[in-house]
């Protein structure tokens, strides 16, 4: 395996495991470490033969969280990540969930609400399927650029998720924001900066090695820092102000 190939596959894993080292290599590391701590948290309520659904579930990055052996991923052929990347048992047409009526005691769905078109629908599917009292744990960007385009259709307010899930018949539990203002700042900011100098940096003609190189080297320089000290600021203001994602877990 050529060393390329090994730091990506450390930086895939690095991208949403949360762990401290990943803020050196991930220009997401604010809103991944967060998400995944979420998931985590969640996970560990959830009792080791429990029937798990996760829903527009990619590579299934959050796997390793749980303790049951009951976990089934659906996705959606195309969209923004390549199918091949892809660790779905089944795939679906993004409103239809393939399975029979209160077969699941979770269901998950991870920045996935923001890509689905009638979202409402979505939402009475998995009610569909969920058992009495299955809980639904999603998390949604509230502020974040456009993304997996052209499939991004919306961002909500913690009240419209009430509403939504209320309307789908749901009791909604809890909904908390993941950060504060400095962290939301911080995420923007290193998403800014990437995506201009990488951009400028492929676009620029460099033999790939150098590239390749130098792409991780902005990363190291220039959003390492800037997300630390984010990172440190929202801490020290107990995450207030605008966040990035809402965390949102429901009851049918």
């Amino acid at each position: 395996m050529r060393i390329e190939e090994v730091i990506k596959s450390w930086e895939l894993t690095a991208a949403f495991n949360g762990q401290w080292y990943g803020i050196f290599i991930n220009p997401f590391y604010i809103t991944r470490r967060q998400i995944f701590e979420a998931v985590r948290d969640f996970a560990n309520t959830i009792s080791s033969d429990a029937v798990v659904l996760d829903v527009g579930c990619g590579m299934k990055p959050y796997r390793s969280l749980w303790k049951t052996k009951h976990y089934i991923g659906i996705d959606v052929k195309g969209g923004g990540l390549k199918d091949q990347a892809k660790k779905a048992d089944k795939y679906f047409d993004g409103q239809n969930i393939p399975y029979t009526a209160k077969k699941f005691d979770v269901v998950i769905a991870t920045e996935v609400l923001e890509h689905v078109e009638f979202p409402e629908k979505l939402l009475q599917e998995v009610q569909r399927v969920l058992k009495p009292k299955g809980k639904l744990f999603l998390t949604m960007p509230f502020v974040w650029p456009e993304h997996g385009i052209p499939f991004d259709f919306q961002r909500y307010t913690s009240f419209k998720h009430r509403k939504i899930l209320s309307k789908c018949g749901f009791k909604t539990l809890s909904v908390k924001s993941t950060t504060g203002a400095f962290g939301t700042c911080g995420q923007v900011l290193s998403d800014f900066i990437y995506a201009e100098l990488s951009g400028w940096i492929w676009r620029s003609g460099f033999p790939y090695g150098m590239n390749f190189i130098l792409v991780r080297l902005v990363t190291f320089i220039f959003l390492f820092p800037i997300q630390l000290i984010f990172e440190i600021l929202d801490t020290i203001f107990k995450r207030k102000g605008i966040t990035l994602d809402f965390v949102v877990i429901a009851e049918k």
